[in-house]
């Protein structure tokens, strides 16, 4: 093919057909090239980010093992303040246990207990008892006492506390007997687990 043109016109059709040929190349060779390396560019930077948070974890690794040597020191100290148990269950029966062992020392006695459902909402799980007892305003006043300083920590709620009246029969030669006047208490005692 020939064609006449100008050199004008072959000047602009060289430039025309040179600009195509680097299109291409670039388009073919360079951008994907170019892509690559700002992939690779932006996972460099990621992996130096992580290597800086390593490394400033790595400063303080000696800092954080002090801080759990004393937290696991705590944790024995304070291993007294929950009540055992490997199980819901179990920790209610624990806490029945403790409950009862302090009532017959105070010469009181338990009409009833029931274990409730087992609250888990907050960071220890809550074990709760619901107790019927009867016993004396004085037993009654040193075993809230012995609930409130004793080990496992324990809280009562929901207290209710009725008056028992007794009616003795005397006879008309009898001297009158003093009344010991029994309560009926009724509550819900709560502990904390360490966790099941």
């Amino acid at each position: 093919m020939n064609f006449n043109l100008t050199p004008l016109q072959h000047n602009i059709a060289s430039t025309g057909i040179l600009l195509t040929v680097l299109t291409v190349v670039f388009g073919v060779l360079v951008l994907p090239g170019w892509a690559e390396y700002s992939q690779n560019a932006e996972h460099l930077a990621s992996l130096q980010d992580r290597l800086k948070r390593y490394d400033r974890l790595r400063d303080q690794k000696d800092q954080l093992q002090k801080q759990i040597a004393a937290l696991t020191q705590t944790d024995a100290v304070d291993s007294e303040a929950f009540v055992p148990g490997n199980s819901p269950a179990l920790a209610a029966a624990e806490l029945q246990q403790y409950l009862k062992a302090m009532v017959e020392a105070i010469g009181a006695r338990v009409i009833s207990t029931q274990a409730l459902p087992v609250d888990e909402s907050g960071s220890f799980p809550r074990i709760t008892i619901k107790v019927q007892l009867k016993g004396d305003i004085v037993a009654l006043h040193q075993l809230f006492f012995q609930i409130e300083t004793g080990a496992p920590a324990a809280y009562l709620d929901k207290l209710l506390i009725q008056s028992q009246r007794s009616r003795t029969r005397r006879r008309r030669s009898q001297a009158p007997t003093p009344v010991v006047q029994e309560v009926d208490v009724r509550f819900e005692l709560s502990s904390y687990s360490a966790g099941f």
